[in-house]
């Protein structure tokens, strides 16, 4: 009951999280948007990865995307939906502006709300 909760309270956070990044990309804010879509994305994935693979390993982000697709916790179009935001998360993480669009923040974005929606609410 109370993993339940916590876990609700957390994709509440991240949903919210996303939100604000959905404002700064309506306000231009190419940058601070995908800054803050591509954190909670990978926090979205690593929480995934904990609650069904496994809660103490930490490998890269790509190891976790291949984790949940052999497990069949996510579909193979959700892993190459989450490679797009992986690709946009290594490019904001680095400050690489030019090397993602304001459109691989929106794909960002909307799989990390489906992925919260599918497996954290």
């Amino acid at each position: 009951m109370i993993g339940t909760l916590k876990t609700k309270v957390q994709a509440e956070t991240f949903e919210d999280f996303l939100d604000h990044a959905v404002a700064y990309r309506k306000r231009g804010g190419k940058e601070q948007a995908g800054v803050i879509a591509t954190v909670i994305f990978e926090d979205t994935m690593r929480k995934i990865c904990a609650d069904n693979i496994d809660k103490v390993a930490r490998p890269e982000l790509e190891q976790v995307i291949i984790a949940l697709t052999k497990q069949h916790v996510i579909t193979e179009e959700q892993a190459k939906q989450a490679r797009v935001a992986q690709l946009v998360r290594n490019k904001a993480a680095h400050a690489e502006w030019d090397g993602f669009t304001k459109e691989g923040v929106e794909d960002t974005i909307k799989i990390t709300k489906a992925l919260i929606e599918a497996h954290l609410i």
